[in-house]
């Protein structure tokens, strides 16, 4: 019975509020967006794009830090991806499903999630938000599309042509559901496509969950956009160059 109503309540959201842009490239981008505040996820995701001068969206939500079991992080470990140049958007506060709670209740959350953000780091402004567990309502959505520049679900595809900002499409990094070769493919549509590619994980550690990947698998996913020569960056700063030329990053051929 859940899983329909929450199926029903996306379907609303998804056909009565939309946030379009036609998004036309001359190029391809890639970004590499992470849930749910793992520690891991920011030493191994975070270091792995910055030694190759690549940005990635880290979705926080802040009930997580300093917990002792996983997802949990660390204020050191959120300043360092940050002074990395990656971006930190909203994943709301308690990580809630937004189809289990009031609006009220959930705008509230939402916006205490910015609250302690902007403690941390004073006048930061959180531009991009997540849908915890790909949830959405009519409402919440709508005031989602307001209040951020996109809004990323877990709908699978590209993103080109006529685009719905309050719920990009992404497709997702889970090393026990989707080999190299999978996500090469998804690549090379992209390519194909000059699209607007988003993928999504959660943890990237040794001993990752189904719902995550080794950091091994990730640097592999990374040498694959190289070796296409794919511009990878944030979310955010993807969205600047959605009416501009790209230039195409040029590497030398990576070995697999």
């Amino acid at each position: 019975m859940y899983r329909l109503l929450k199926f029903m309540r996306r379907s609303f959201a998804t056909q009565f509020y939309q946030k379009y842009q036609t998004i036309d490239l001359k190029a391809p981008i890639v970004s590499f967006t992470f849930d749910d505040s793992y520690g891991c996820t920011f030493d191994h995701a975070g270091d792995l794009l910055w030694q190759r001068e690549f940005h990635g969206t880290f979705y926080v939500s802040f009930k997580f830090l300093g917990l002792k079991s996983q997802p949990n992080f660390q204020l050191a470990q959120l300043k360092r991806i940050v002074n990395q140049g990656h971006e930190i958007g909203c994943h709301t506060y308690g990580h809630i499903d937004l189809s289990q709670i009031s609006r009220a209740k959930a705008i509230q959350d939402i916006e205490y999630n910015q609250h302690r953000l902007s403690q941390l780091f004073p006048g930061m402004k959180f531009q991009n938000f997540s849908f915890p567990f790909g949830s959405e309502t009519y409402p919440l959505k709508k005031f989602v599309g307001k209040q951020f520049l996109s809004a990323r679900g877990n709908r699978p595809g590209l993103n080109f042509g006529n685009v719905d900002m309050a719920n990009l499409k992404s497709i997702k990094l889970y090393e026990q559901k989707y080999s190299i070769k999978d996500i090469e493919h998804k690549l090379d549509m992209a390519l194909h496509h000059n699209a607007w590619i988003i993928f999504h994980t959660h943890d990237v550690q040794k001993e990752y969950t189904q719902y995550g990947c080794s950091p091994e698998y990730f640097d592999q996913v990374l040498k694959s956009c190289e070796i296409r020569s794919m511009a990878v960056r944030s979310i955010d700063e993807a969205q600047t160059l959605l009416y501009k030329p790209i230039q195409k990053l040029h590497f030398a051929q990576v070995g697999s």
